[in-house]
């Protein structure tokens, strides 16, 4: 069979896939997170906290389901996009480091506005202008280039370095060639971290 050389991009069918999955990982992960932001307000959070264990358990517990929600979302997203649209993203053990590294900045990002929100509704809107603009600019529908300061920007962005990743994969790429988009997912990652615990805590007083 003819062969070709891997040029580590996708195809508009796979990348469209790919795009897709990653938008959708930004709104999937928002259930565990931002249901703080909920029980906050109904009293449910009051009272978790009066009972005998670390206040911290409550964020780490939702933390983890929001992480393993988006990991069983994104990867039965590509499954099923690998079947029906006749695609391939390469060795599953390269895309799951990939999965779980954009899991991971997906659901840091929740954090910062579970603390920035003061109700569930600003949570859920501010949680669809971050997907929204983050998906699109990740090519969650068409592909976007760009060069310059905005093309730098644009490489920092989660779902671009994700899209960018299992490009690298499909091409015969494995988990050592995933440096530099790995590198900007966990960056991200790090970053939203440390800013979720340093922005004020709008809700902690209602």
């Amino acid at each position: 069979t003819e062969g070709r050389a891997a040029d580590e991009q996708l195809s508009a069918t796979a990348g469209l896939v790919a795009g897709q999955a990653g938008l959708f990982l930004l709104f999937t992960v928002g259930f565990g997170v931002l249901g703080l932001v909920a029980e906050r307000e109904q009293g449910t959070m009051a009272r978790l906290r009066s009972m005998p264990m670390q206040p911290g358990l409550i964020v780490a517990a939702k933390g983890l389901v929001s992480f393993v929600l988006g990991v069983v979302a994104t990867s039965v997203l590509l499954t099923v996009g690998t079947f029906l649209f006749d695609v391939s993203f390469g060795s599953p053990v390269a895309v799951g480091v990939v999965v779980l590294c954009a899991v991971a900045a997906a659901t840091s990002l929740m954090f910062i506005i579970a603390r920035v929100a003061r109700t569930a509704e600003q949570a859920n809107i501010m949680q669809s202008i971050f997907a929204l603009v983050l998906g699109i600019a990740g090519g969650a529908f068409f592909p976007v280039a760009a060069t310059g300061l905005a093309g730098e920007l644009l490489d920092l962005n989660p779902i671009a370095a994700f899209t960018r990743a299992l490009g690298i994969t499909s091409g015969g790429g494995g988990v050592a060639d995933l440096g530099a988009p790995v590198s900007v997912m966990l960056g991200f990652t790090v970053v939203c971290l440390v800013l979720s615990r340093l922005v004020p805590d709008r809700g902690r007083d209602l």
